[in-house]
């Protein structure tokens, strides 16, 4: 992307996979510090993106299209979303496996789509702040 003179900046999940992806990218040369952001939740060992959301703008549709409470006490631990996802769905006696966990993160992100100024946990949303003041900045050094 560099050599097609492009601006690229990386928002990485906080998790083993994805500093793992990171550290190699670093250590092959391919980024910078200042070119990713990491989803980084206070209190949160691991934290992906889903983490930064307020589950009010998605909680509904899950609920519906799975028959699961959100509400329940496994769902708010400070384990990452997929795990805590899981959990849910199986302590609630429902299967989860890699096509539920898309059909999950799709509803996730079409109510992303639909409530984008709501979307974001008000106690979660730093590092997707940061991101954000990262891209404006960029963006304004590129058109001057």
């Amino acid at each position: 992307y560099q050599a097609a003179v492009c601006l690229t900046h990386v928002l990485m999940d906080n998790d083993d996979a994805g500093r793992t992806a990171i550290q190699k990218a670093e250590s092959d040369r391919i980024i910078k510090v200042s070119e990713y952001h990491f989803t980084i939740c206070n209190g949160m060992p691991n934290a992906e993106f889903e983490d930064c959301l307020d589950v009010g703008i998605y909680k509904k549709e899950i609920e519906e299209e799975f028959g699961i409470d959100l509400t329940k006490k496994i769902f708010r631990n400070n384990k990452k979303w997929s795990d805590r996802m899981r959990a849910t769905f199986l302590s609630q006696g429902k299967p989860w496996n890699d096509q539920i966990e898309q059909q999950v993160k799709y509803i996730v992100a079409s109510s992303v789509k639909s409530n984008p100024g709501k979307s974001l946990n008000v106690h979660k949303r730093s590092s997707i702040d940061a991101l954000i003041l990262s891209i404006e900045t960029k963006l304004k050094k590129t058109s001057t």
